[in-house]
């Protein structure tokens, strides 16, 4: 199972005061607010810790068809600048971010090394119906560069859950990928 999360840094900035009072404590656990406190860069980990549990939240309703809100119920460990796990309901998902000056880009996986074909890229326009498209399309066409598949046959189709997954020729392919978007950029990551 794969999931993905990017953070717009300028539009989180704009968006969230995770200053405010409360806020840390609603989303992160004493040691991800210790993490943060402790921090050189707190609003770059605070967004992190985010992205992180955001990617894997995606992994998780794939793996077990099961959604809930309550992000202290997903465990961070960094254990390096870029690299982690994350713990939700006994499931470990390890993560590896993309830290940039303009974003955050973080892939979870229930697979230590999982190949993956992944990209974040910057996007035109931030309305949302537009990002999803674009985000779409970018897939679509790299696959057809990668893959030697015709773009004309690929479909991306969600389920109820909101999971995507991906079709050549109205046939199911056993490829895991995940979408996002947030601010001016969109990211995906196939498996």
């Amino acid at each position: 199972m794969i999931g993905n999360d990017v953070v717009d840094l300028a539009q989180a900035a704009k968006d969230s005061n995770w200053r405010r009072p409360r806020f840390l404590d609603r989303i992160f656990t004493a040691q991800e607010q210790e993490s943060i406190s402790n921090s050189n860069n707190k609003d770059q980990t605070v967004w992190l810790l985010w992205s992180l549990k955001e990617a894997a939240y995606k992994a998780y309703v794939q793996e077990t068809g099961h959604k809930f809100f309550n992000p202290k119920k997903l465990r961070c460990q960094m254990m390096s600048s870029t690299e982690g796990i994350v713990e939700i309901s006994k499931r470990r998902y390890r993560t590896t971010s993309k830290l940039t000056e303009d974003f955050i880009h973080s892939i979870a996986s229930t697979e230590a090394h999982e190949q993956n074909l992944n990209a974040c890229f910057p996007l035109s326009k931030t309305d949302h119906g537009f990002q999803s498209e674009a985000v779409r399309s970018v897939l679509i066409e790299t696959l057809s560069k990668d893959n030697s598949f015709r773009s004309t046959n690929l479909q991306v189709r969600t389920d109820d859950l909101g999971i995507p997954s991906l079709y050549s020729e109205n046939r199911k392919l056993s490829k895991r990928l995940s979408f996002s978007h947030h601010g001016a950029y969109g990211a995906f990551v196939i498996s």
